[in-house]
């Protein structure tokens, strides 16, 4: 009788614990999905304010999204390192329409969708950044972020580039996501995220920046202001 006691004492224990673990599962997985719906309630936010803002600006982000890939070309002409992995028949790129301006419309952020044929595990999204000065556009290559295959594409096509319309998907929230930000902590209301196009301009044009423009290496390139709307 003793030992029934002591085996149904543990079992019910058991089934307290899975009931308990289960209820935590539960709790996890809730949680998940109010911050994917949260993710996405805010990219739906950021992407409808961005379409209102940019219909006025159709044709200057044609415009730089052209003088962009113009720029890239150029580097690889003049065999500028950082760009040297673009110039291959393995290699495919795209310079995306897709433009953020700051308030004032003086500076620019882009991207760029890179699939690497002769890898088997990462494409990836770089970066370019535009400012205006004196009445003339200058472009410069910016930062580029890496993507796991493994986590973007099907299992079984893990091994193949990850399609440039995803990769455009995937360029476009993350941009979205660091070109607008929450007016204060507390707001549900979002503004164009300035200090960050400030910061990325003030390390473009350093010091370093000029010396290299001067001779010759820099990343930096004046596009051809002719082209562009003033």
């Amino acid at each position: 009788m003793v030992g029934f006691l002591k085996y149904q004492h543990q079992y019910l224990i058991k089934q307290h614990q899975d009931m308990l673990l289960k209820g935590i599962d539960r709790l996890i997985i809730l949680g998940m999905l109010l911050a994917s719906c949260k993710s996405v309630n805010d990219f739906d936010k950021k992407e409808l304010l961005y379409r209102n803002t940019s219909k006025t600006d159709s044709t200057l982000r044609l415009e730089l999204m052209h003088s962009g890939t113009d720029s890239i070309i150029k580097w690889i002409n003049i065999k500028y390192k950082d760009v040297l992995y673009l110039d291959s028949s393995e290699t495919n790129w795209e310079v995306d329409s897709f433009i953020t301006f700051n308030t004032t419309r003086n500076r620019a952020t882009g991207i760029i969708l890179e699939q690497f044929f002769y890898s088997g595990s990462l494409d990836a999204i770089g970066f370019l950044d535009f400012e205006k000065r004196d009445n003339k556009w200058y472009v410069f290559l910016g930062a580029t972020m890496y993507l796991p295959r493994n986590c973007y594409n099907k299992p079984n096509i893990q091994c193949k580039p990850i399609p440039m319309d995803r990769l455009r998907e995937l360029g476009r929230r993350e941009l979205l996501g660091i070109y607008y930000v929450k007016k204060w902590p507390w707001s549900s209301e979002y503004v164009i995220n300035e200090r960050w196009f400030r910061e990325k301009m003030e390390i473009s044009w350093s010091e370093q920046a000029k010396r290299d423009w001067i001779s010759g290496k820099s990343r930096k390139r004046l596009i051809d202001t002719t082209k562009i709307p003033q």
